[in-house]
């Protein structure tokens, strides 16, 4: 079976997105394309043992949904948990907007700053 399509996002070179993605299991690669297409995030970005390659067989996925807007609505919210559960992939995703992603990210003492996230959508 081949990956699942993700449309452009900002970010990561689709080449570098797509072979992340293609070492997903299936059920996490569906996981993704549904908060893609759920909750409209500017981007999804993936981290922890996933993208460290200490992943074993039955690890979770560790997930950062990039919001637009100012805030992140409580309905927004309720929809990636939803998606979440209803997707049976043990999994845990972080919600934030563009500019806490950005400025947590830049502060290296920050959990955003210390966990190098790659981006897959």
């Amino acid at each position: 079976m081949s990956a699942v399509a993700m449309p452009r996002r900002h970010g990561a070179p689709d080449s570098e997105r797509a072979a992340l993605l293609a070492t997903l299991p299936r059920p996490m690669q569906r996981l993704i394309a549904a908060l893609a297409s759920g909750v409209n995030p500017q981007a999804i970005d993936i981290f922890g043992s996933r993208v460290t390659g200490l992943a074993r067989t039955g690890s979770d996925i560790d997930l950062i949904l990039v919001i637009p807007g100012a805030k992140v609505d409580i309905d927004t919210r309720k929809e990636a948990g939803a998606i979440t559960c209803n997707s049976h992939v043990g999994a845990d995703v972080l919600l934030v907007t563009e500019a806490q992603f950005k400025a947590r990210t830049a502060a290296p003492l920050s959990f955003l700053g210390s966990i190098k996230p790659k981006q897959v959508f």
